[in-house]
């Protein structure tokens, strides 16, 4: 009987060490998808100025963005609904930053609702302009955003994008979006992306007008339609001639080429919003 209990105290040990190691495993598990729960992306992003061309400025007059030696600082704000701050990071980043991206932080401390020591109440992103003439190629700031601290301050600057009073456009094409927008981000390789885009979108508005520009009366119609869906446009007039009409085509790839674009795409409908005219 001994010896049949021993056994059977072998086997218990032998299941518990066999659930302790697979508790161990299941946890090592868990750790490693927190860790991969967010990783720092290996990019970078470019904060450009947004220039606003003024009647008695000259191109690349400092007041068409900062005067020299001026700074603009960035903070999180705070929320209009709630009136408590912005919350910047996701609850993956927050994690990530206060437990394994090596910095003085313990958990809890990136909580933007926090009463005392709050870390982001102090945490400030200065754009500063130089005295060198500024221009839609100048950078202001370059982010390494597989650099903790500096993912920390595109995030903040992210916080500010609202079209309702914010001074970041999130993207190079947004700039236009907001009149509050003082600096746009732009990532790496977006500006080749845009460039490819727009030129796509060049050839195919290009080829459409080709096939209208013979009929004053196609002409009139798309202008319509341009009108009916952006009321902030030209009316087209019967009266207008061809040099008229090809003006106001040209106009429109000028200042809203995705507008343009977007009614060339959507053929299927496009005799319908003539019947409604």
């Amino acid at each position: 009987m001994a010896k049949k209990k021993n056994e059977e105290d072998v086997v218990v040990e032998a299941g518990n060490e066999k659930t302790a190691k697979t508790q161990k495993i299941a946890a090592e598990e868990v750790a490693t998808e927190t860790v991969k729960a967010f990783t720092l992306p290996n990019t970078k992003v470019h904060v450009k100025p947004i220039l606003r061309a003024g009647k008695w400025l000259p191109d690349g007059h400092s007041g068409s963005f900062m005067y020299d030696h001026t700074v603009l600082g960035l903070q999180v704000p705070i929320d209009g609904n709630t009136g408590r701050l912005k919350n910047p990071l996701t609850k993956e980043e927050q994690e990530y930053f206060e437990i394994h991206a090596g910095l003085d932080l313990q958990v809890g401390d990136l909580n933007p609702y926090k009463k005392k020591d709050n870390y982001w109440e102090d945490f400030r992103v200065a754009i500063r302009k130089s005295d060198d003439i500024i221009t839609e190629k100048t950078i202001l700031m370059s982010l390494d955003l597989s650099h903790p601290l500096q993912y920390l301050q595109y995030k903040v600057l992210m916080t500010n994008t609202s079209p309702a009073g914010g001074m970041v456009a999130p993207s190079w094409q947004a700039r236009t979006e907001s009149g509050t927008y003082r600096i746009a981000l732009v990532h790496e390789g977006q500006q080749n992306q845009d460039k490819v885009k727009r030129s796509d979108q060049m050839q195919k508005v290009y080829k459409y007008v080709g096939k209208i520009n013979s009929s004053e009366e196609s002409m009139f119609d798309f202008l319509t339609i341009y009108h009916l869906e952006n009321g902030h446009s030209k009316r087209p007039s019967e009266s207008w001639n061809k040099s008229t009409y090809l003006s106001e085509l040209q106009d429109i790839i000028d200042k809203d080429l995705d507008g343009f674009v977007k009614i060339v795409d959507d053929a299927k409908n496009y005799d319908y919003k003539l019947l409604v005219t």
